[in-house]
């Protein structure tokens, strides 16, 4: 056997991941297993720690299956308590103290978990959100002589490994129960997928408490790789390169946003002779993709995958130097082992290729359920008749398979809303708009402006020194898509709110505040009693105030349902003939008001010659016309 390569056998699911940790020391006592900016500490050290933590958490509770909270800051001392737990057949959840308490709190309740491993550093924040008769292992103050071997207890690959809390719709934290043989089904995959080594040393920019970070954590200390820590939300992007560099790392693993960010700074220069894989999580570019094959080694690899928390890795999508790149957001890519995909219509059936549907996942290596929501988990997990240990899980994520098998994912269900009773899909719109080489980012949320009626807002982040429009913008998407899809409004943004795992914050986008600054042409008043009155009609149709008599009806907002309004307020106010293409060729007051006049006219016009005619010639005339 390759001394650097433990390998990873399928059979090896089937156990605990105390068993296959114990094995990696076994093999690598004195390698390095974790280095962060403060220390670092050997396998065999680790182990050892973590045996000790392991007996002081049985003399306080023998019974297993009982969540541990660890409050600890992402240092060795966290690591070495989550392993701890491990041991001892128990979930561990990690609470981070710079979360707000009521978060914290609201966790701890939701747990009821009577043991906390914390230190002396958190230990008053620590007492203040804990219920009452709750025991705490004080980390800092394990004795020396306590046993450093191992506890060898019988865990089983279904004990709980973690339970990793997330918002959900209610915008409560959930909890998704990760066990032990889905976390090893995903190692396994990515051991033999990459070959990791004791060679290998694998980034960690998340949270540990973040499904994001379960890849990075479990996939070097079951393969006896190092772990390196980078605090990403502290030092930022641009001290990352020097980072890379100096640990040697040949695994990095962090938001697609940073990694757009972080590929700004690069030069071409610098030599990441290491590097062999970047996994940029969240929605991928082509132009990202392009960019990164320009500053990043040959032998550098991007990886594209879909994963979550109760999923764990569902696709993947290796990028290379000849990887052909379709379409402006990458795909997903294609379906791991024991795993299948399929996409469902509204009413749970399956749809066909090229076909948009609610993503499904069918495997026996899911979540085990929601943390103390058993309503949840039977709507979400849904057991395989006549399938042992198989089941259907519903992500609430729209996706499009590809003949060839690839996963184009649209994003959430919520992103296919009703425009005017038209069904539309965000991500076609966002699409669209990223076919234009000036734009960087985009994205597009709903905003209800009357009962029951929403309208399109669109978000830009445009290339370093250039410039858009909202009229271009609107111009460029008019000869694409359907009226009813074209944004109400364009908001021009630097760059985007992130969550701490790099997603864009829908909820921080700044709030539509529409002026004549979205506009692009200056306010002009009225001149006259028909503008005075065709803009009182169309400031109550379309809800914005001030218009001037040189702004465009659809730079306003306006649609053919809007349109009719006006049409028919305009009949009522002038009494006159006025189609909805005559008020489309006429897409301001200015116009609009001398197409009234010139209709004014004519009707009075022609209302003087009927007055000098005989009753035997109105007669003919009124024959005539029939």
């Amino acid at each position: 056997m390759n001394n650097h390569y433990l390998g990873f056998e399928k059979t090896e699911i089937e156990q605990s991941i105390s068993q296959r940790f114990e094995k990696v020391v076994n093999h690598y006592p004195d390698h390095l297993a974790i280095k962060t900016n403060t220390g670092d500490i050997s396998y065999q050290e680790l182990n050892q720690k973590a045996n000790q933590t392991a007996q002081l958490i049985l003399e306080k509770r023998e019974n297993q299956a009982q969540s541990i909270a660890i409050i600890l800051e992402q240092d060795i001392c966290q690591f070495i308590a989550m392993i701890a737990t491990w041991k001892t057949g128990n979930p561990y959840v990690i609470l981070e103290p710079t979360l707000p308490e009521e978060r914290l709190i609201h966790i701890s309740e939701n747990l009821l978990s009577n043991l906390i491993i914390t230190n002396n550093k958190n230990l008053s924040l620590t007492e203040k959100i804990t219920v009452n008769n709750c025991q705490l292992i004080n980390i800092d103050q394990i004795e020396n002589d306590i046993s450093t071997n191992n506890l060898n207890l019988l865990i089983t690959p279904d004990n709980l490994a973690t339970i990793l809390f997330s918002s959900g719709s209610t915008g409560k934290p959930k909890g998704v129960k990760i066990s032990h043989r889905q976390i090893l089904h995903r190692v396994w995959f990515e051991t033999n997928n990459y070959n990791y080594s004791i060679k290998d040393n694998i980034s960690l920019l998340y949270s540990s408490s973040f499904s994001a970070a379960t890849s990075d954590i479990y996939n070097p200390l079951l393969n006896g790789s190092k772990l390196c820590l980078y605090d990403l939300k502290k030092e930022g992007v641009f001290p990352l390169i020097e980072w890379v560099i100096k640990e040697e790392i040949s695994f990095l693993h962090l938001p697609a946003a940073f990694f757009q960010e972080w590929l700004e700074t690069l030069t071409g220069k610098e030599e990441f002779k290491h590097l062999s894989y970047v996994r940029p999580s969240g929605r991928l570019y082509y132009q990202t993709v392009e960019k990164a094959r320009k500053y990043l080694p040959e032998q550098c690899k991007i990886i594209q995958n879909l994963s979550s928390s109760e999923t764990s890795k569902l696709t993947i999508l290796t990028i290379d130097q000849d990887t052909k790149i379709n379409q402006n957001i990458v795909s997903v890519g294609y379906v791991l082992p024991d795993k299948e995909i399929f996409l469902l219509d509204e009413n749970k059936q399956k749809v066909g290729f090229n076909q948009i549907g609610e993503i499904a996942v069918k495997s026996r290596y899911l979540a085990s359920g929601y943390w103390g929501n058993e309503e949840l988990t039977k709507e979400k997990f849904i057991p395989c008749e006549n399938e042992e240990g198989m089941v259907l899980y519903l992500m609430g994520d729209l996706g499009k398979m590809q003949p060839d098998g690839s996963l184009e994912l649209l994003g959430r269900k919520d992103s296919m809303v009703k425009i005017r009773g038209y069904t539309v899909y965000l991500t076609e719109i966002e699409m669209a708009l990223l076919e234009l080489p000036e734009i960087k980012e985009t994205t597009i949320i709903t905003q209800e402006y009357s009962l029951g009626e929403n309208r399109l807002i669109c978000y830009i982040v445009t290339q370093p020194n250039t410039t858009l429009t909202a009229k271009q913008l609107r111009e460029f998407l008019t000869s694409k898509l359907p009226e009813y899809m074209i944004p109400f409004a364009f908001i021009f943004l630097d760059k985007f709110p992130v969550t701490e795992i790099g997603k864009i914050d829908k909820k921080a986008l700044p709030i539509p505040e529409f002026s004549r600054d979205n506009l692009d042409n200056s306010y002009l008043p009225s001149s006259n009693l028909i503008e005075e009155q065709l803009t009182e009609i169309w400031q109550e149709v379309l809800k914005f105030k001030p218009i001037g008599m040189e702004d465009n009806f659809l730079s306003l907002g306006g649609n053919s349902l809007l349109a009719t309004q006006i049409v028919n307020r305009i009949i009522d106010q002038f009494k006159i003939q006025l189609s909805l293409q005559e008020l489309f060729n006429t897409p301001s007051i200015a116009i609009m008001a001398k197409l009234i006049e010139s209709k004014q006219n004519e009707l009075e016009t022609m209302l003087r010659e009927i007055e000098n005619l005989t009753d035997e010639q109105v007669v003919q005339l009124l024959n005539k016309g029939n």
